[in-house]
């Protein structure tokens, strides 16, 4: 297929022959990376399920990996930087968290706290319907419900 597979730790693109990110040779570690100290850190606060949904949404098939560490270098080898960041808070945030949430329209991710204060924002500045502050589109009832606690959704309701 076209999109990368990793083998026993190697990113291979598709089996494509003399791709640079099959050759595996010695001088090609770490060090094409800027900021590898973070990255490294940032990678090894992931569980292996993170690891694996970073993964998937880089399009790299990881079903040949066993070990963390061989999740580690796949998404180093893929390009991995960071977490994709809140557009609110500028935070990482970790894809199927129960805290995180993506927006329908872009997938942008937001944190609990940070979509609820934009809702209340909004809502107490008569700035509706709610759009997402990254792509501008409608966020549907159950984005407002996800990011809003009880106390927070009837204060909401009363200023919408």
């Amino acid at each position: 297929g076209s999109s990368p597979t990793v083998v026993g730790g190697s990113l291979q693109s598709g089996g494509e022959p003399g791709h640079p990110s099959s050759s595996g040779g010695a001088s090609g570690g770490d060090s094409t990376f800027d900021g590898a100290v973070g990255v490294d850190q940032d990678l090894l606060a992931l569980s292996t399920r993170e690891l694996k949904t970073e993964l998937v949404r880089l399009g790299v098939d990881a079903s040949g990996c066993v070990e963390k560490a061989e999740l580690v270098a796949a998404l180093k080898q893929a390009g991995w930087r960071h977490l994709p960041r809140c557009p609110i808070c500028l935070d990482g945030v970790k894809a199927g968290g129960p805290d995180c949430r993506s927006c329908d329209g872009c997938r942008a991710g937001f944190h609990r706290r940070c979509a609820a204060g934009h809702a209340l924002a909004a809502a107490e500045e008569a700035r509706l319907p709610l759009l997402c502050p990254a792509c501008r589109r409608r966020w549907n009832a159950d984005m407002v419900q996800w990011a809003l606690d009880e106390a927070e959704l009837q204060r909401y309701n009363a200023l919408v």
